[in-house]
């Protein structure tokens, strides 16, 4: 599947959060990097739809939790890309325009 499949398939979930508690759910049994970046698309959606601050720490978190886990100092069920990165900026974005 692609990234935008697994997201649309998790919308189905109804609210953000069930959308994204849903692709964790998933990704836990599937390692598809695709599932990964639409995870990270739907957690800052949901995050940062919360309010003003919730929406620039959506915007701002993307990028310490990519440097984090790339020295090491996060750990993760999958290596930083910047796909993922790209994703929860995406998914801010998206939780912003809501």
């Amino acid at each position: 599947m692609t990234r935008e499949e697994y997201i649309q398939l998790a919308m189905q979930q109804g609210d953000p959060l069930e959308a994204w508690r849903w692709s964790l759910s998933e990704r836990n049994r599937n390692p598809d990097p695709a599932l990964a970046d639409a995870e990270h698309y739907l957690w800052n959606q949901h995050y940062a739809s919360k309010g003003p601050v919730e929406a620039l720490g959506g915007l701002l978190t993307p990028f310490g939790y990519y440097a984090g886990k790339k020295v090491g100092l996060l750990g993760g069920r999958s290596e930083p890309t910047l796909e993922q990165l790209g994703y929860g900026l995406k998914g801010a974005l998206a939780g912003i325009m809501q």
